[in-house]
Parts: structure tokens; C-alpha cells; sequence
């Protein structure tokens, strides 16, 4: 028999649905006269007892009689029952995904259907509520929610955005049938997550210790907003200017267009600036604050988003090559400067792009036993330096791109023996800028030295060409190489 939790059994859910067996000389025939034992309400799996009155079927002959004949008796039995349990939903934008589903050592987990029992229903399902006996769901009771998405409204699954979090908009509450949510107790074995797009809610069978109720909500899907903030030529000013273009608003997770369209366009048609900007930039590149997905594409986040349109420095190229006329030397590996300046960990400083306006400056790799006649190789990259200067068309194997530029070669010499003494001097001007290009002295010294040994003092000087330069001694390293020193 099936009773719905906390339900009762009265005479008529038994009569002309139940009947005695019949004995030999006796048959059960009047199903109106089942009695239930005692009226009770049922909360969990039990037993009914009910008393049926018997009659013979047919009048004994009266020269048999031996005792007096009876008319009737009772007989008494007892019905299995089962608790019928619900689970009541309350969803308010959001979306049931699916039947609800039980777990009982199947996978996947099948679902729960109509039966149509001829007694009773052992499970149903009729929109907001599921009910079923606890040997139809198994192990555990499983309901997927998704969300709800309209053409005037959208809501989100809990637990997408950090300001809704699952616990907030989905409860699992003991039934206690009064429609005030805040006296309801939440069923602490219920385990409520978020995967695979949807909400899953598990209940275990061992909860269902009377009815149960789930509340759970969508919430607001929040729009974001898409902005391309680029650089342009303004021909009113004669300089570079800003412009800030809304471009659209999306939800969280929509799939952004990495087509610039008509900033781009209009940025890019900028490059025909003035020809004192023609040696400044030289294209330009969209940068974009967010990486791509795992199929290529930019997804909104949780906030607005700056696509930053910027016109890049023209780069130049600086090649450098390490020579010497020792047949031992082991070269140094060519060096070409990058598009943009970076950080070097290796070295611990700047590798500077060759662009307008900089200062360029690479230190020449020491090479043991060998010293070159460029302590640095330097450039002040002036127009007239673009001009005059960059006369070559490199091509960078780092790249594949060629450039104009120019190529730097730097001699090492072998150190010989006996006491050495190496030299470079750079002029700068006297904000420490570098003027002109390095050189180097080498003296063969015996014993100490300082700056007045007459060598010395000599070949410093020898540098000063007027009256206006100074000699400042920035740096003197000793070191031994080779056993010369």
C-alpha cells in the first residue's frame, strides 16, 4: 500500500481493494465490512492492520450440527506500507533541465516517471512536484536546474558571478508545510554545485525523512560594457590625440568581436601624419586586456573591457657583429636589436628597440682574452641619424622582417702577454648623454699605476680636444686574464 508521508488509512482506501483468501468452506464477500485496526498517521515505511468478517458459503444441514453453527468471524492481516515522500519546487528564473533523476548504482542515473500503478502511483511528476516512494529513487535523489535566458529578461545560473553566490539562491528545506521560508530547516546532507552548465542538486536518500521542498532563483545576468580607447592623428591640434568609442554592451561569457571595424579604420587611416612624424611611427596594433579561450575567441568577464588601439614606434635595426683576425676567437652570436625595448633577465638590463628619439646603447660581451675596441655600441636616433645613418636593409632572422638599419661590427684583439692596460672613453654631454662613440686605449704598464704614470695621463689628455671637456673617471676594474692583468 501506498501512503502518501505523514497520511492516514481509512476503510474505504482498503475496501474492494483488498481481499482475504477464500478457505474451504468459507469466502470473503463483503468488502464493506473490512475494519482498519486504528486511524494513524504514517511518516515512515510500516504496517496496516485490517480485520475482514468471513461467512460460510453455504447453510450447514441442521442433522449434522454437533456445536451451534456460525454465521460468520473475523480474520485479521496486515498490509506492507510504503511512504509516498514529495519533493516541492520553487523556481523563480530559473529553469528545471530535465525529469529529476535517482541514483542507484546506474549510469547514467534513470528517470523518475509515472508508473501507473493500478493501486497507487509509486512516483509522479506533475511540474512543481516529484513524489516517489524511496525504493524507486535508490541512493539519491538528483534535480539539474539551467538558466533562464528571455528576450526582455535574463538571469544567470547561481554561483557564475562572485556577488551570487549558490548558497544565497538555492535551498534544500524540510517541509513543514507552513509557507513562511524563514522558520524552514535546510537539510545539511543535501549537496548543491555547479557543473557542466548547470546547477546540480543531490539529495540523498537517507534525508528523506518527511517531505522536502527546493527554493532556488536565477539571478540578474549583469550586461558589460566593450570600449575601444585608441590613439589618433588630430589634424585640429597637429598631434597625437585619444578617443573613446563605446562599442557594445554583452553578458558575461558572450563572445566578443576582435574586429576594430570603424575605430580601426579610422585610426589607421592617421598614418598619413606630417611628414616630422614619418620616422616616428610606423603602424599601428590593438591590444587587448584579456587572453583568448580555448577556441580563439575573447569572452566578456566580469567587467567592462579597453581594447587599447595605440600607433607603434617605427623600428629601425641595429645589427652587431663580434670579429677578430685570431683564428681561436669564438664570436659572440650576432645581435639584432627588438621592435620594442625589453627586459633581459640573462643580462639584467634593457635590450633597447632602435626607434625616433632614442638613446641605443648595447654593451659588448666580454669574451675572456680578448677585448674589443667598443666598450658599447651607441646611437642618438636623430632624424639626421634615420637619414644618414640607416642606410641598410636588414633582415631580422628573429622576425623574418627587413628593415632599415645599419650594422655595427666590433673588433676583439687578443690580449698579450705582460701588464695591460685597457682604457675606453665615451664623451657625453653634461647631462651624461651620450655625444660621441667609444674607444679604447691599451698600455703595456710594469708595476703599479694611477692616473699620473705618464702613459696614463698622456692618453687621457690626449681626449680632451677643449677647453670646455672635462675627464671623469666613472669606473676602473682590475682583473686577471690569462695571467695578464
Amino acid at each position: 500500500m501506498i501512503v502518501d508521508y505523514n497520511g492516514t488509512v481509512s476503510e474505504s482506501d482498503v475496501s474492494g481493494k483488498y481481499a482475504f483468501a477464500s478457505g474451504k468452506d468459507y469466502t470473503f464477500i463483503k468488502d464493506d465490512r473490512i475494519d482498519v485496526s486504528a486511524e494513524e498517521h504514517y511518516t515512515k515505511d510500516g504496517i496496516c492492520s485490517v480485520v475482514g468478517k468471513l461467512e460460510p458459503v453455504s447453510a450447514p444441514a441442521e442433522k449434522a450440527i454437533v456445536i451451534p453453527s456460525v454465521s460468520e468471524f473475523n480474520q485479521s492481516a496486515q498490509i506492507p506500507v510504503k511512504i509516498r515522500y514529495t519533493v516541492t519546487k520553487s523556481l523563480t528564473n530559473i529553469l528545471q533541465d530535465g525529469d529529476a533523476k535517482y541514483i542507484s548504482g546506474e549510469d547514467p542515473p534513470a528517470d523518475i516517471v509515472p508508473e501507473g500503478s493500478s493501486n497507487s502511483d509509486e512516483a509522479s511528476v506533475s511540474g512543481s512536484v516529484d513524489a516517489f516512494i524511496l525504493d524507486r529513487i535508490g541512493d539519491a535523489y538528483v534535480l539539474n536546474l539551467k538558466a533562464k535566458i528571455d528576450n526582455e529578461e535574463s538571469f544567470d545560473l547561481p554561483g557564475s558571478n562572485p556577488d551570487y553566490p549558490i548558497e544565497n539562491h538555492i535551498h534544500v528545506y524540510y517541509d513543514d508545510g507552513d509557507s513562511n521560508d524563514n522558520n524552514d530547516v535546510e537539510v545539511p546532507s543535501a549537496d548543491i554545485s555547479k557543473k557542466d552548465g548547470a546547477v546540480t542538486i543531490t539529495i540523498p536518500a537517507s534525508a528523506f525523512t518527511q517531505n522536502l521542498k527546493i527554493k532556488a532563483e536565477g539571478v540578474p545576468r549583469t550586461k558589460h560594457k566593450l570600449y575601444y580607447y585608441y590613439q589618433y592623428y588630430d589634424t585640429t591640434r597637429g598631434g597625437i590625440n585619444t578617443e573613446k568609442k563605446l562599442i557594445g554592451e554583452y553578458y558575461t561569457g558572450d563572445v566578443l568581436t576582435d574586429d576594430t571595424s570603424d575605430c580601426y579604420s579610422f585610426a589607421k587611416s592617421q598614418l598619413v601624419h606630417p611628414a616630422s612624424f614619418e620616422n616616428t611611427y610606423g603602424d599601428y596594433v590593438w591590444d587587448w586586456p584579456i587572453e583568448k579561450d580555448n577556441n580563439g575567441d575573447y569572452v566578456m568577464g566580469d567587467s567592462d573591457i579597453y581594447v587599447v588601439g595605440t600607433y607603434t614606434y617605427k623600428a629601425y635595426k641595429m645589427k652587431i657583429v663580434h670579429v677578430s683576425s685570431d683564428p681561436g676567437f669564438e664570436a659572440p652570436a650576432t645581435y639584432y636589436s627588438p621592435d620594442r625595448t625589453e627586459y633581459d633577465d640573462k643580462t639584467n638590463t634593457f635590450n633597447i628597440a632602435l626607434t625616433a628619439g632614442t638613446e641605443f646603447y648595447r654593451r659588448s660581451p666580454e669574451v675572456d682574452g680578448y677585448v674589443p675596441d667598443k666598450a658599447f655600441v651607441s646611437a642618438n636616433v636623430t632624424d639626421d641619424y634615420i637619414a644618414n645613418e640607416l642606410t641598410e636593409k636588414i633582415t631580422d632572422p628573429n622576425t623574418g622582417k627587413t628593415y632599415k638599419g645599419k650594422t655595427e661590427t666590433v673588433t676583439y684583439t687578443k690580449v698579450t702577454a705582460g701588464k695591460n692596460l685597457f682604457i675606453y672613453f665615451v664623451k657625453c654631454d653634461i647631462f651624461g648623454n651620450l655625444t660621441g662613440t667609444s674607444s679604447v686605449e691599451q698600455l703595456t704598464v710594469s708595476g703599479a699605476y694611477n692616473e699620473s704614470t705618464p702613459d696614463i695621463a698622456a692618453a687621457l689628455s690626449s681626449k680632451i680636444t677643449s677647453g670646455n671637456e672635462i675627464f671623469i673617471r666613472t669606473k676602473m676594474v682590475d682583473e686577471t686574464v690569462n695571467g695578464n692583468t
